[in-house]
């Protein structure tokens, strides 16, 4: 998690210098790209490493931090005004 903090602050920092040298479309393709390699590795050594058994809980569990953010962002943006 403290990864993750960090790297968001970086790319906070990044991503208008980044996004005003590449444009928007080869930002958006890189990102996508990034991410959906990041994902896809989580989720094959998750599998590699689980019992056959536990591998519905095991996706469950890794799902809940994604799924809280989701609604703590929606309750978030129901009282903060923008």
């Amino acid at each position: 998690m403290a990864i993750q903090g960090a790297g968001s602050v970086l790319g906070g920092l990044t991503a208008t210098p980044v996004l005003r040298h590449l444009g928007p479309a080869v930002m958006v393709a890189t990102a996508l790209a990034l991410l959906g390699t990041a994902g896809l590795a989580m989720v094959t050594t998750r599998q590699r490493l689980t019992p056959s058994r536990l591998q519905g809980r095991t996706a469950a569990a890794s799902n809940l931090p994604q799924r809280a953010s989701i609604a703590a962002g929606a309750a978030l943006v129901a009282v903060v005004d923008h």
